[in-house]
């Protein structure tokens, strides 16, 4: 048979098949886990280590950049084994706790497989982020911190009207 144009009949039944929509659904998921969690995860670090004096501050700039400089190839092989259905610490953790029946396959099973998946995702990426918010924070002028505490400004406000519009750059390119 002649092949037959049929327009975007192909769209439409996609856009209206369960298994497109689920596909969209796993794809936000993934997207949510490697960019905007890890973000949002990142902010957070920086707030604490950044500009609080924290004693030790180097080994959680260490810690959270860690992630980053690994081979994906040492992330894959470890996360492989944290989940481990048999000997993975993930279940024995579980199971030490009284939790055992929380135990399973982590990415063989369908439901869970997806966000143990966006686990790792976010665990690799914050530390890419944390450094480069901790860069961003530093370029900040203290001035601008210094007369936010004079207005009686709270952490939270110095963070929300300083920090953040001071990060507005990191936060594009992460």
């Amino acid at each position: 048979a002649a092949p037959a144009f049929i327009w975007i009949a192909n769209y439409v039944h996609a856009r209206t098949a369960t298994i497109f929509l689920q596909s969209v659904a796993n794809y936000v998921a993934v997207a949510f886990c490697f960019s905007l969690l890890p973000i949002g995860l990142g902010l957070v670090i920086t707030s604490l280590i950044a500009r609080s004096g924290l004693p030790g501050a180097w080994f959680f700039r260490t810690a959270a950049f860690l992630p980053y400089v690994l081979s994906l190839v040492v992330v894959g092989v470890v996360w492989r084994w944290i989940y481990s259905p048999a000997f993975g610490p993930l279940n024995q953790l579980l199971d030490a706790v009284g939790l055992g029946e929380l135990a399973r396959p982590w990415l063989g099973d369908f439901d869970f497989a997806l966000p143990a998946v966006g686990v790792i995702g976010t665990w690799v990426q914050y530390g890419f982020v944390t450094i480069l918010m901790i860069a961003g924070v530093q370029k900040i002028d203290e001035q601008l911190y210094e007369v936010a505490r004079l207005d009686g400004a709270s952490s939270w406000q110095q963070f929300r009207n300083v920090t953040l519009p001071g990060l507005r750059n990191e936060i594009t390119v992460a």
